[in-house]
C-alpha cells in the first residue's frame, strides 16, 4: 500500500466507511477505491479518473481533496493533453466496403468491392 492509499484509508476507517460504503456514496466502482488504497493506478481507467476519483474519495472521508492531491503529485499520474492523446490512438477511417456500381438491374444495384 502507499503513502496517499494509506492516508485515505486511514481517513475511510476513522469515519467508519467500509469499501461498500464508499462505493455507495462516491458510486466508484469498489475495484477502483481498492486500487486506490493499494496505489495500482494503472488499475484505473484513465489518468484523469485517478485524480478525480482520488479527489473524491478525499472529500468524502473529510481530506481536503486539492490538498491531497497537490500534496502527493509526484505519485500521482497527470492527464495527458486532448491533442496527445488523439496522436497516439492513430485514429483511422472506416473504409468504404463497395465502391462503384458495375451495373443496374431490375431489383438494384451491382456493386464492385
Amino acid at each position: 500500500m502507499d503513502e496517499i492509499g494509506q492516508k485515505l484509508r486511514d481517513a475511510r476507517i476513522e469515519k467508519g466507511y467500509t469499501i461498500d460504503d464508499l462505493q455507495q456514496i462516491t458510486k466508484i466502482q469498489k475495484r477502483y477505491l481498492i486500487a486506490i488504497e493499494e496505489g495500482h493506478f494503472d488499475a484505473l481507467p484513465g489518468d484523469f479518473y485517478v485524480r478525480a476519483f482520488i479527489k473524491q474519495y478525499a472529500d468524502t472521508v473529510g481530506l481536503d481533496g486539492d490538498e491531497l492531491l497537490t500534496q502527493f503529485q509526484q505519485d500521482i499520474p497527470e492527464p495527458q493533453p486532448k491533442n496527445m492523446l488523439l496522436n497516439q490512438l492513430k485514429i483511422r477511417r472506416a473504409q468504404p466496403v463497395l465502391k462503384k456500381p458495375v451495373q443496374s438491374t431490375d431489383c438494384g444495384v451491382i456493386y464492385r468491392r
